[in-house]
């Protein structure tokens, strides 16, 4: 995915969290990696700097057990290029 300038935010609709990024500075030339799992341990989270430009995201949603038992879910592994 291509990244633009400005303040994005990553949500996750099941655990409630979200990943802020700060995208600034001149465009990338080369493909950024980035990596967000959510869980169900909510910790302070910090903007994470980011370039315009180049993006693979790679998403993992990593719940505990019971919280999947409860609601049947398993654990899921999404990424773009």
């Amino acid at each position: 995915m291509h990244l633009p300038k400005g303040s994005l935010i990553v949500f996750d609709p099941v655990t409630h969290t979200a990943q802020f990024l700060d995208v600034s500075g001149e465009e990338a030339s080369e493909r950024q990696n980035l990596s967000v799992i959510f869980n169900n341990v909510q910790v302070p989270v910090d903007s994470i700097a980011l370039r315009p430009g180049p993006l693979r995201l790679a998403l993992e949603i990593a719940l505990t057990v019971a919280c999947c038992r409860l609601y049947g879910w398993r654990t899921r592994r999404w990424t773009t290029s």
